[in-house]
């Protein structure tokens, strides 16, 4: 970092807003139009800005820049990446963020002198680079690295919007009113508790905190609370077990409230198909089909999968990456199938078998699968409402058309369960939707 060293112990603030610290105990926080940082060892240096009278320069458009090329105009919010520890400011509607390596990059909002007359961004792209934010308060980081930001002009703006990992931007929470909350005393400023957070109401939201369970806390300070918004979960159905169902292949399948799958059984006859059972550990043990025929799953040490043991000696050898997804599985010294996912999302991309017949599957921003094509060119599409995750639409190219369900609850907090991905052995992966 650049700047002058001091004790903080001596040192005189000019203003101090915003506040954050990194998983090293490094504290940072805005004194005027500079950002200040604590190190380890109680040290005070300057991280960026300059709080003399030199002019403050644009910023560039597109490109990312030096950090001591960067002023800052008014910061007011700070947040931790815990992803990469980088830092992130909010300055005058736009969010900026400083990596390690001591370069500047607009993540949310842009500056006025990159704006083109006449066109608003937001109707040709979800790219938060090219939003314009509108008196944006705050802004919090996931432990995702979801980007959320609070903004409220304490009138008809009073909304906090999400900037995914691949730098879509959408609103969270906070539905639009066409009254003003600050003047009219008939302008219904509240509303969405036990809802969806998207159809809420906030008024002067003002301050944003993320939990690691992933729920989101909200100033609500225009109506005097802290409102939370979490992702949903799953209901359980009359047995205490979440269902999913497929008609296409006629099965239903039980998950535990912790996510285990435990039974699959036939949709019409409800006779179990298979049943699975877990060790002490909660890790996937084995498997038994009707008739009681099954495989055991042999592991390491650390509980890393090795092997499949089916009956009659059987053995199917498992090939896991370092983050823990499925690659390959061999039989008999040869490999029967490959399997890889998009980029470090876990999400399941191609799955290809003996012969080299490839699947290959796709999935919008919010990670719900959306076309699945089959080796011989056969291609599904899967559509459903993201905010009501209960009900899924499929179109084949076979023209065989049909609808699977859950049991979810569109009135109360739920899991969406479209998602598929590289998770444990025996577990249902998730991807959130919100309720507030």
């Amino acid at each position: 970092m650049h700047g002058p060293m001091h004790s903080h112990g001596q040192s005189k603030f000019r203003r101090n807003i915003g506040i954050a610290v990194d998983k090293r105990g490094v504290v940072y926080f805005v004194d005027g139009t500079t950002i200040q940082k604590i190190n380890e060892r109680g040290l005070l240096s300057t991280v960026i800005g300059s709080n003399g009278l030199m002019p403050t320069q644009p910023l560039s458009c597109d490109s990312r820049m030096d950090i001591t090329q960067v002023r800052l105009e008014w910061p007011t919010d700070l947040a931790i990446n815990p992803l990469d520890d980088s830092l992130y400011i909010l300055d005058n509607n736009i969010v900026l963020q400083v990596s390690e390596s001591l370069y500047v990059r607009i993540v949310a909002g842009r500056p006025i002198h990159c704006q083109v007359p006449g066109i608003d961004h937001h109707l040709v792209s979800r790219a938060a680079v090219r939003a314009t934010l509108e008196a944006a308060k705050a802004i919090a980081l996931s432990h995702l690295g979801t980007l959320f930001i609070a903004e409220t002009d304490e009138r008809r703006i009073n909304r906090v919007q999400q900037v995914s990992t691949n730098g879509e931007i959408s609103i969270i929470s906070g539905a639009p009113t066409d009254c003003d909350c600050k003047i009219d005393p008939n302008c219904d400023c509240f509303s969405g508790d036990s809802g969806y957070a998207r159809d809420a109401r906030l008024k002067a939201p003002s301050s944003l905190a993320v939990a690691p369970n992933g729920t989101l806390y909200i100033a609500d300070l225009g109506n005097i609370r802290i409102r939370a918004v979490s992702p949903n979960q799953p209901l359980p159905g009359p047995a205490g077990l979440v269902e999913i169902s497929s008609p296409l292949d006629q099965e239903l399948y039980l998950f535990s409230q912790n996510g285990s799958h435990l039974f699959t059984k036939h949709l019409i006859t409800g006779h179990h198909l298979c049943n699975f059972s877990y060790g002490s550990d909660g890790q996937l043990a084995a498997l038994a089909g009707r008739g009681g025929r099954g495989l055991q799953v042999r592991r390491d040490a650390h509980g890393v999968p090795l092997w499949l043991a089916l009956p009659g000696g059987q053995v199917y050898w498992l090939s896991l990456s370092n983050s823990g997804t499925l690659r390959k599985v061999s039989a008999q010294g040869h490999d029967v199938a490959h399997i890889t996912y998009h980029g470090n999302s876990g999400l399941l991309a191609t799955k290809s078998d003996e012969n080299s017949w490839t699947t290959v599957y796709e999935y919008n921003n919010e990670g719900h699968v959306t076309n699945i094509t089959l080796p011989t060119g056969e291609v599904s599409g899967f559509h459903g409402n993201p905010e009501r995750w209960s009900r899924v639409e499929v179109e084949a190219s076979n023209r065989e058309n049909f609808v699977t369900s859950t049991n979810l609850d569109s009135h109360l907090c739920c899991w969406p369960l479209g998602r598929f991905s590289g998770a444990p052995l025996g577990q249902v992966p998730r991807r959130p939707t919100w309720w507030i």
